[in-house]
């Protein structure tokens, strides 16, 4: 299996809408709706597939992280 790159998203408050998605808010007051299937939780933030990253509105780091 090929490795993929991710963003890092650190957020302010990660709600779980349904079993299939979640609202993300970042500190800098932005907030959009992600797949739990395609992103990867961690302690503190949440690892985003690049491709998907760049079409949210969301904050995230520019350091990818191959996974």
């Amino acid at each position: 299996m090929k490795k993929q790159p991710y963003f890092r998203v650190k957020y302010a408050e990660l709600k779980s809408i349904s079993e299939k998605a979640w609202i993300v808010r970042c500190y800098d007051g932005s907030q959009d709706m992600l797949p739990k299937s395609q992103c990867l939780e961690s302690l503190d933030s949440l690892l985003v597939p690049a491709w998907l990253a760049e079409k949210k509105a969301i904050q995230y780091s520019n350091k990818k992280v191959w996974r």
